[in-house]
């Protein structure tokens, strides 16, 4: 069987044309084990899904095999083959002698498993060429900012890597877990990242990872006072990203320092009523703030993009427990 698929080439780019990652052996093996023992179909379909397969042929049989699977059939050559006759493919993936050559492309089927991971990094090796051949044509485009060119860029590569399946979860573990927090709260403690709020805590658990929690109020009702406080708490132990969408750096400094010290804004704002014993207390304060995780976007006009894209960013370079957006409606 020829490879029908070209390569990918973009009159930007100075790569030599040349085929994609791929390994037409490891997708014929994966297919003859699956067809010597359907019962490895269930682990390959864990693994790889139909897009994972280089030839368009091994998709259409990929295909045809889970329909049959699905329906409760038995699945072999000869079902198989009467399944693609009757949606009318079966010429088209070369009839017998690709059903043939599948078969006798491995001695027995433990290996399914293998060659199926086999095929899905080169798959993803696939899609991170194609994300590349679609950064340069964005670049050469010239439509968009150097800003945006990265954020893109960031978009595409971290699809890439959260396109792989999840995990299933065993009731043993799911118990263990779900135990261990109701024994956390019972004793009054918090699954989540405690807010530094007691009774807030106490409604909510805490923040927990992969969720969003929303502070509405009324303007001037004190919400970005709220979240100052939660991320002065929480990055006390843990890296917090504060983006601020309305306020500038110098700005939240002033609250912050307002904040720990207890000196009233105004005086903050206006140094020249500052007493000597008010002053040192701001230096205290400034000091206790130098030590807290926290790191502050203050840069207008973020979008969703590129805060996602900072996030990720500040996660790889030292860890991330919280993000903090002031606020939603400048989005």
């Amino acid at each position: 069987m020829n490879a029908n698929r070209h390569a990918i080439t973009d009159g930007a780019s100075s790569l030599p044309e040349r085929l994609p990652p791929q390994n037409l052996e490891a997708e014929r093996a994966m297919l003859g084990c699956c067809l010597l023992d359907p019962r490895k179909l269930d682990e390959a379909v864990e693994v790889v899904q139909a897009a994972d397969l280089y030839l368009d042929q091994h998709r259409t049989v990929w295909d045809a095999m889970v329909a049959i699977r699905e329906r409760g059939g038995r699945l072999d050559a000869i079902t198989l083959a009467d399944e693609l006759i009757r949606l009318g493919q079966f010429d088209q993936i070369g009839g017998d002698e690709t059903l043939t050559e599948l078969v006798d492309s491995v001695r027995h089927a433990a290996n399914a498993a293998y060659y199926a991971g086999i095929v899905r990094e080169k798959s993803v090796a696939r899609q991170v060429l194609e994300a590349g051949e679609e950064m340069l044509r964005d670049v050469y485009s010239y439509q968009h900012t150097a800003s945006e060119l990265v954020c893109r860029a960031e978009e595409r590569i971290f699809a890439v890597g959260e396109a792989d399946a999840g995990q299933a979860w065993p009731m043993d573990v799911l118990t263990d877990e779900t135990m261990a927090r109701l024994e956390l709260r019972r004793e009054g403690g918090s699954p989540g990242l405690a807010s530094g709020f007691g009774d807030l805590d106490g409604m909510t658990g805490g923040f927990q990872a992969g969720t969003v929690t929303v502070l509405a109020a009324r303007p001037s009702q004190g919400k970005t006072a709220l979240a100052l406080a939660i991320a002065r708490h929480v990055g006390s132990s843990e890296p917090v990203l504060f983006v601020s969408l309305e306020m500038s750096r110098h700005e939240i400094g002033d609250r912050l320092l307002s904040m720990v010290s207890g000196v009233p804004g105004a005086m903050v704002r206006e140094a020249r009523m500052l007493s000597d014993r008010s002053l040192g207390r701001l230096h205290d304060a400034a000091a206790e703030l130098t030590r807290l995780q926290v790191k502050l976007d203050d840069s207008p006009n973020r979008t969703v993009s590129q805060i996602a894209a900072l996030a990720r960013r500040t996660k790889r370079r030292s860890g991330l427990g919280l993000v903090v957006v002031d606020y939603l409606g400048l989005i």
